[in-house]
């Protein structure tokens, strides 16, 4: 840790600096979840700051750190919000992008389109079961 002596008007204090942590504010985004990670001892899922090379913004995203995952989308199968022909999967626009994680809620976030991948995992329940799916390629470029 690095310090510094600073003047208050009065006296000189010790003051230590300390460098926030990627991904906790908007001011100190990191650049994906897979950063996030990488800047942590121990990162925690959950919700973070990020902007891609892509974006112009930061935004918060829901990171899985069990594999240094970034939430792209929530879909609810039942419903007609992301069926294969709306054009919604064309498009650059956010879909109720606040991080509520209830799983009924969709979602359609800006690391959609601003954040590169090579690898997509796609998780899906069934009942009380959940699916998983790997190594799917590009998802914004596949469908636009």
């Amino acid at each position: 840790k690095k310090s510094a002596e600073v003047c208050n008007g009065h006296q000189w204090v010790l003051m230590m600096l300390q460098r926030p942590l990627a991904g906790n504010t908007a001011n100190f985004p990191a650049l994906s979840c897979y950063d996030v990670a990488l800047l942590r001892s121990q990162p925690r899922n959950g919700v973070y700051w990020i902007q891609p090379s892509m974006s112009n913004e930061p935004f918060q995203t829901y990171c899985d750190m069990d594999g240094r995952w970034t939430l792209i989308m929530k879909i609810d199968g039942y419903k007609t919000t992301f069926a294969y022909d709306q054009a919604i999967w064309g498009t650059k626009e956010t879909y109720n992008k606040a991080m509520n994680m209830d799983a009924s809620k969709e979602a359609k976030l800006e690391s959609y389109w601003t954040l590169p991948f090579s690898e997509l995992r796609l998780s899906m329940v069934v009942g009380a079961v959940t699916k998983q799916n790997w190594n799917l390629t590009g998802l914004f470029h596949s469908v636009s």
